[in-house]
């Protein structure tokens, strides 16, 4: 499970929290949570940590990525708005599926394995599918990112500038 920070409590000051980051969290026993391997009461976790996945939910409808009954949209919908990039030579580039609203308002990008352009897109849209039923590890190892950096001009380049995830209207 994932979490962000939204507040730094005075008992965390020390612990290297950043307001908007994103934080592994594990349920402990009687209630409590372990963040980023601090275990904490859980109503220190609820007061000062939102949980990540309804965040990319509501990121993935503002894109126009998950139906207003709250499924997924079929794979050639899925190609049809992704904006695919090439990182490298034209034979052996990595290619990047980008969703955006505008770069540098939102923009969620997927990574996956070098491959044909059907190999990547069936891999990206399996990624959507897990985040859609709640599997978080592509956002935990950087195969999906999000941010509002802009379309990146080097490969994994995405990120929040000047605000977090948390700052957006979604």
């Amino acid at each position: 499970m994932l979490c962000i920070c939204k507040n730094i409590p005075k008992e965390l000051e020390n612990d290297n929290y950043e307001v908007g980051k994103v934080y592994r969290v594990c349920d402990g026993e009687n209630g409590w949570k372990f963040v980023h391997g601090v275990q904490m009461i859980g109503h220190l976790y609820k007061d000062n940590f939102v949980d990540f996945l309804p965040v990319v939910l509501k990121a993935f409808k503002k894109l126009n990525l998950i139906k207003a009954d709250g499924s997924a949209i079929s794979k050639s919908e899925f190609k049809e708005r992704a904006s695919i990039h090439l990182y490298g030579k034209q034979s052996k580039g990595l290619k990047i599926l980008h969703y955006y609203t505008h770069p540098k308002e939102l923009i969620v990008s997927f990574y996956p394995m070098c491959g044909t352009n059907p190999q990547v897109l069936k891999e990206c849209y399996q990624m959507y599918l897990d985040t859609l039923d709640g599997e978080l590890e592509h956002f935990d190892c950087n195969d999906i990112r999000i941010g509002n950096s802009g379309i990146p001009i080097g490969y994994g380049h995405v990120y929040f500038r000047f605000s977090t995830i948390l700052d957006l209207e979604l």
